[in-house]
C-alpha cells in the first residue's frame, strides 16, 4: 500500500489516494479524492493483471459502497472504476474505515468468476499521513 498524488504542470495537486497491490492476484485498487474545476470526486478503481473487470464493489464497516457509487466505468486497459460525490452522506465514513479497519472488495469478472479480496487491519501511518496531508492541501 503506498500514497497517490498527482499533480499538474503549476505544481498544484489534482488528487490524493491510496493504491493497494494484492500481489498474489495481480491485483490494484486506487481509491482517490481528486477536485477539478468542476467538482470534487471520489473514485474507486479497480485492476488485475490480464484480465477484463466488469464490475466492482467495495464494502466498509459500516458502508456499503451501493449507498454512495454509481454504476461501474469500464476502461480500454480492463480496469474498472466507480465515482462518488465525496461530500454525500457516508463518503468521509468510507474513507476513514478503509484506513482505519480495512474493506471487503469484490472484483467480478464477465465470465462469471468474483475476485474477494479482504484488506483488514489499519493502513500504515505513513500512508494515512501522506494521504491526510495531501487531502488537506487539495483543498486550501
Amino acid at each position: 500500500m503506498f500514497p497517490i498524488i498527482e499533480m499538474n504542470s503549476g505544481g498544484e495537486i489534482r488528487s490524493c489516494g491510496v493504491r493497494t497491490i494484492f500481489v498474489d492476484y495481480g491485483a490494484e485498487l486506487d481509491v482517490k479524492l481528486s477536485r477539478s474545476d468542476r467538482a470534487a470526486r471520489l473514485t474507486v478503481r479497480g485492476r488485475v493483471e490480464g484480465r477484463r473487470i466488469s464490475s466492482l464493489s467495495i464494502d466498509t464497516a459500516s458502508v456499503k459502497d451501493g449507498d454512495l457509487f454509481g454504476t461501474s466505468n469500464a476502461l480500454e486497459d480492463g480496469s474498472i472504476e466507480r465515482e462518488a460525490d465525496p461530500n454525500q452522506a457516508g463518503a468521509t465514513a468510507l474513507i476513514q474505515q478503509f484506513f482505519l479497519s480495512g474493506a471487503s472488495i469484490q472484483l467480478h469478472f464477465p465470465d462469471g468468476e468474483t475476485l474477494r479480496l479482504q484488506l483488514d487491519g489499519t493502513s500504515p501511518n505513513s500512508v494515512r499521513q501522506a494521504y491526510l496531508n495531501c487531502a488537506g492541501d487539495l483543498f486550501r
